[in-house]
């Protein structure tokens, strides 16, 4: 009789040896014969400041280069120029933070911003497959789509 770690051994094997060649997933279709990956970065570094809740975000001609010309204005002065405006909500429990107390107040801050995309071929293809009732290769292409573009950035990094 074999042990568990033999049984184990065996179908390890077997597996590697035999690995399924004439299944194919179902979005292995979609792989080989679709080109939906069109990558989309984009990413800037901004000049922002906090005030409580809100981070505003300035013109890229506000930016410096050395921390001893960074914008020093006060904020009554500057705040009308912003280009975009974001709220974040404060923690419920302490210590209360909201993302934008980590900027700063008193004089200009930077934030850098990244947005990634695996492109809108995906989006087109997902509402074909919907259309068509094929609710789990949908979801499958939908779940690789929101996923892919998440290592985008270190993926350009290396470049």
């Amino acid at each position: 009789m074999a042990t568990p770690n033999e049984v184990q051994k065996s179908l390890m094997e077997e597996e590697r040896s035999n690995p399924c060649p004439n299944e194919r997933t179902p979005t292995s279709n979609f792989i080989d014969e679709r080109t939906c990956l069109i990558p989309t970065i984009i990413y800037g570094y901004y000049p922002c400041r906090s005030n409580d809740q809100e981070l505003y975000l300035f013109d890229e001609s506000e930016g410096w280069n050395v921390d001893a010309n960074a914008n020093r204005e006060p904020f009554e002065v500057v705040k009308d120029r912003h280009t975009v405006k974001f709220a974040f909500p404060r923690q419920r429990k302490k210590p209360h933070r909201a993302l934008s107390d980590f900027f700063r107040h008193e004089r200009h801050d930077v934030i850098a911003l990244t947005c990634v995309s695996a492109g809108d071929k995906f989006s087109a293809y997902e509402k074909e497959l919907y259309d068509k009732g094929e609710y789990l290769e949908y979801n499958m292409v939908h779940g690789f789509s929101v996923e892919l573009p998440k290592p985008l950035p270190k993926w350009h990094i290396s470049k």
